[in-house]
């Protein structure tokens, strides 16, 4: 081999090691870059309403999203109202089959001290309220003949999709099937936000392997 090729091929192979730790380098680089997005995107979590809130915020003019806020929300329903929107996202069982602690309304709610405090007030009337859920919402004889579906699910926020049920629905016979239902719908629109890790670690996503 003449003498100017060895040189070049020695030259290379001391070059090696830089450039694998280049590329190493590069790979981290990427990798926590990557990693940081992840965990700066918003986790988008459920938020139940009866059919009844949604009504009321279009009749009053007011976005979806003031479902979220509860010093807007008081404005325009009743306590009564108030109430089972809270006890719906308490007890989840009727609407999911499972008691679900994944419900965002709480976070919401809490923003502030008087928002708190009027969560406080409203938890107390619970146990006087709570029965008109199945007597206003989910009781098949409240069926509408305009409300053909059992539920919506609108993606009202960065970090919130607002659930609307509908009402005669859920309790009746074919509720089991709607529950099924509602899960699936919600994994496969929530699969568009959230990695497959933050969805496989989620009740939801537990409740459809049971549903299996």
């Amino acid at each position: 081999m003449p003498a100017e090729h060895r040189i070049a091929t020695d030259h290379i192979f001391c070059l090696l090691p830089v450039l694998f730790i280049y590329v190493v380098g590069l790979h981290a680089f990427y990798k926590d870059v990557i990693k940081q997005m992840s965990n700066s995107v918003s986790v988008k979590k459920p938020l139940f309403i009866p059919y009844w809130i949604k009504q009321l915020l279009i009749r009053n003019q007011l976005p979806l999203t003031a479902a979220m806020d509860l010093s807007a929300l008081r404005k325009v329903a009743s306590i009564e109202d108030l109430v089972l929107t809270l006890c719906m996202n308490l007890n989840t069982t009727p609407i999911l089959g499972y008691m679900s602690s994944e419900s965002c309304l709480f976070t919401h709610w809490l923003k502030d001290t008087d928002s708190e405090r009027i969560y406080n007030q409203l938890y107390q009337l619970k146990e006087l309220h709570e029965s008109g859920l199945e007597a206003r919402l989910y009781n098949q004889v409240n069926a509408h003949p305009q409300l053909s579906l059992p539920y919506e699910i609108l993606d009202v926020s960065s970090d919130v999709f607002l659930i609307v049920i509908n009402p005669g629905f859920f309790g009746s016979p074919k509720g089991a099937e709607y529950q099924r239902q509602l899960v699936s719908d919600y994994l496969k629109q929530w699969y568009g936000y959230n990695n497959y890790d933050t969805i496989a670690q989620s009740q939801f996503f537990e409740q459809y392997l049971k549903q299996l």
